[in-house]
């Protein structure tokens, strides 16, 4: 049901255009420093660890901002910053919930990152490389993007694609 026009009225009153897109679609740049500010660390990791220091350099050196907001719906399931930054960012049932990266050791350095999008986490293998991370986090990152085209219906290299069709019952 559509809003009342007095209510419609008193809210832009209140509230700009540019600021409801905002409150809506939140930062438009993806800011590295204040995503790091607000990480937590979990599983072996430390902010000091080679892991966590590789990640970060990957993020400002390697990413551009539509991967790393691809990397961001992937750990989080949105691609948006909040309005207020990483600080505000929440997670499950809308609970605040700051985003995080967690060292795993049950896994081998052959698998790929993985993500635990309720609680904001990121769950990376022990790398031995900064290379060898950047290239698994960007595999990871091409499957997200690849998946999405496909449930969006969308050919990376052709445009939109028709629905599937059943096949014809012969009879």
């Amino acid at each position: 049901e559509p809003l009342p026009r007095e209510s419609l009225t008193r809210f832009q009153r209140m509230v700009s255009v540019a600021e409801l897109d905002l409150l809506i679609a939140g930062l438009p740049e993806i800011n590295v420093d204040d995503w790091q500010a607000h990480c937590a660390y979990g599983g072996f990791l430390k902010p000091d660890h080679h892991l966590a220091v590789w990640f970060w350099e990957v993020l400002r050196e390697d990413l551009n901002q539509d991967e790393r907001a691809t990397l961001l719906h992937f750990a989080t399931g949105s691609a948006a910053v909040p309005a207020t930054g990483f600080k505000t960012l929440s997670g499950y049932m809308g609970r605040p919930c700051p985003f995080s990266i967690e060292g795993r050791t049950d896994q081998d350095s052959t698998h790929l990152p993985t993500a635990a999008t309720c609680f904001n986490r990121l769950r990376l293998p022990l790398y031995r490389s900064r290379d060898e991370l950047r290239l698994r986090l960007k595999t990871a990152l091409s499957g997200v993007q690849s998946f999405h085209e496909g449930a969006m219906g969308l050919h990376p290299d052709h445009g939109p694609q028709p629905p599937a069709r059943a096949p014809a019952a012969n009879g």
